[in-house]
């Protein structure tokens, strides 16, 4: 039986020959994705120069995501609602390709015991603590779509069966998406959007970072901006989960390589969401109410109710 040092010196060559996606999965069957290069500048609402969204600067006066009594499981995450199972968080660090250590927060949700729903005011852009003052409810809201300056989205949005905004044709695109009262995050890529589906939450950004468990290709217009990330992703147990980063920031194909091959988090989907200023969270830890903000305010979220 082949050795894991060689085996991993032989996979390293195989992707360099093929020029193929990358993979965690070593008996992962390659996937067909050659999404449209776009020319153009890199993405509408990620600022150039140096200001970078804070990682750990709150609107509050607590110090973000410190919980006075975290229940942390044996694999290091803590129950994000009190009394409550099926929601957890925690935080990872990485080095970028620039070697510079990159910080992650991530939730997760068990679909079983909550609801996600797409909110959008057209015109409007909110702060991350208005966005709770007008969702008490929430245990977890995250900023979603890429967005013009008159903050209109530049992707498809689904509210509670509502179309608020049109499709954006990007094959690098994908969906997070409520059909049937199951949520999931989509490639449109490998799966397109027919007439007729019974979709009642969806917020269309890109690019998609990890399809059917492997490394998504990355357009070379928005391949290089290094910024703070916000994702939205799906393990293979079907458990939602919200991502952002902070630090030094990261590019689109360090994160992606590191959600499909180190994170240890079982990737199957991964969609790059708004980022740079943008980059905003809400996270109800169980006793400390959390925010990570952006330096702007935003006009679509994606919130988590208990069921």
């Amino acid at each position: 039986m082949m050795n894991r040092r060689l085996f991993a010196l032989l996979f390293l060559v195989g992707m360099l020959v093929l020029s193929a996606c990358e993979t965690g999965n070593t008996n992962a069957t390659a996937i067909p994705m050659f999404p449209t290069r776009i020319s153009g500048t890199p993405l509408p609402t990620f600022d150039s120069g140096a200001a970078r969204t804070p990682f750990v600067t709150p609107f509050v006066t607590q110090p973000p995501f410190i919980v006075a009594s975290p229940t942390p499981n044996s694999a290091g995450w803590n129950g994000i609602v009190a009394s409550r199972t099926g929601g957890f968080w925690r935080t990872f660090a990485y080095r970028n390709s620039q070697g510079a250590v990159v910080n992650v927060l991530a939730a997760r949700f068990d679909p079983s015991a909550f609801n996600f729903r797409v909110h959008y005011l057209p015109g409007q852009a909110l702060n991350i603590a208005q966005w709770k003052q007008l969702l008490p409810n929430a245990v977890a809201i995250v900023n979603t779509v890429f967005f013009t300056p008159q903050n209109l989205s530049l992707g498809l949005v689904v509210a509670d069966g509502n179309t608020l905004a049109g499709y954006l044709n990007r094959n690098d695109s994908g969906i997070f998406q409520v059909k049937n009262g199951v949520p999931k995050v989509r490639s449109l890529w490998l799966e397109p959007l027919v007439g007729g589906e019974a979709i009642t939450q969806a917020v269309q950004t890109y690019p998609i970072l990890v399809a059917m468990g492997q490394i998504a290709p990355i357009n070379p217009d928005v391949a290089g901006v290094i910024a703070a990330r916000t994702v939205v992703a799906q393990d293979r147990s079907g458990n939602l989960i919200f991502l952002v980063t902070g630090g030094a920031g990261t590019n689109l194909a360090d994160l992606g390589s590191w959600l499909g091959l180190s994170s240890g988090m079982d990737i199957l989907y991964a969609l790059n969401m708004d980022g740079g200023n943008s980059t905003n969270l809400y996270l109800s830890t169980g006793g400390t109410i959390d925010y990570i903000p952006g330096l702007r305010g935003i006009p679509a979220v994606l919130a988590v109710y208990p069921k």
